[in-house]
C-alpha cells in the first residue's frame, strides 16, 4: 500500500500537517482531492490546516487506500498571541462549482497550470467567505477579501492578480450573481 508521512511544519503563524510522498500520479490526485488540502508551490508540499480532529479525518479519508505514517505528528499548542486566521474547509456545494470551472476552463483549452492556479484561488476566497452562496456573493465581499486577507497578509501584486483574473474569469460565467467582474481593477504594479 501507498504511503504518506505527516509532519508537523508552520506556514506563517498556522501550524500545519505537512503530507509527504515520492511523487507519484495516482497518489497526488488522491491527496489533492482530501478537503482543504493545499500546494505549496515554495516548499513543494501538499499540506492542511493543523487541528485536532484533522488526523482523525485524514485516517477516515485514506483508509483502505494509502498507509499514514504520523509518527512524526505531534500535538501542537499554539500560543494566544501567534493565532491568526485559518480558513475554513471548502464546502461540497462550492467544491462542484470549481469542478465545473476546471471543466469549463478545460474544454476552452485553458493550460493545466492556469487551471490549478485559478482553482486554488477560488478556492481561498470561498473559503475566505466562510463557503457563503454564490448568489450571495457581492463586491463588497471582494473588497473585504482584498484588504483582511490580500493586503493584511502582505501579499505581493502579482499574488493580486492572479486572484483578481480568477474571480473575474469564474464570475464572468455564472449568471445569476451579484458580483460584478467588470468593476474589479488590477493592482498596479510594485
Amino acid at each position: 500500500m501507498k504511503k504518506l508521512v505527516l509532519k508537523n511544519s508552520w506556514i506563517g503563524n498556522n501550524p500545519v500537517i505537512r503530507i509527504e510522498f515520492p511523487y507519484e500520479y495516482e497518489l497526488k490526485e488522491l491527496v489533492k482531492q482530501f478537503p482543504g488540502c493545499n500546494w505549496d508551490t515554495k516548499r513543494r508540499v501538499w499540506w492542511v490546516a493543523y487541528s485536532d480532529e484533522r488526523l482523525s479525518e485524514m485516517l477516515q479519508y485514506f483508509k483502505g487506500k494509502a498507509w499514514l505514517d504520523y509518527s512524526e505528528l505531534k500535538k501542537v499548542e499554539i500560543p494566544k498571541d501567534k493565532v491568526s486566521v485559518v480558513l475554513p474547509n471548502l464546502s461540497a456545494v462550492n467544491s462542484k462549482e470549481i469542478q465545473l470551472f476546471e471543466q469549463w476552463m478545460r474544454n476552452k483549452r485553458y493550460s493545466e497550470n492556469s487551471i490549478k492556479t485559478y482553482r486554488e484561488a477560488i478556492s481561498v476566497f470561498f473559503r475566505f467567505l466562510d463557503n457563503k452562496p454564490l448568489e450571495e456573493i457581492e463586491n463588497s465581499d471582494l473588497e473585504k477579501f482584498n484588504s483582511e486577507y490580500i493586503l493584511a497578509n502582505s501579499y505581493s501584486s502579482s499574488y493580486q492578480n492572479q486572484f483578481v483574473n480568477a474571480i473575474k474569469l469564474f464570475f464572468a460565467n455564472r449568471k445569476g450573481i451579484k458580483i460584478n467582474p467588470d468593476i474589479i481593477y488590477r493592482p498596479k504594479k510594485e
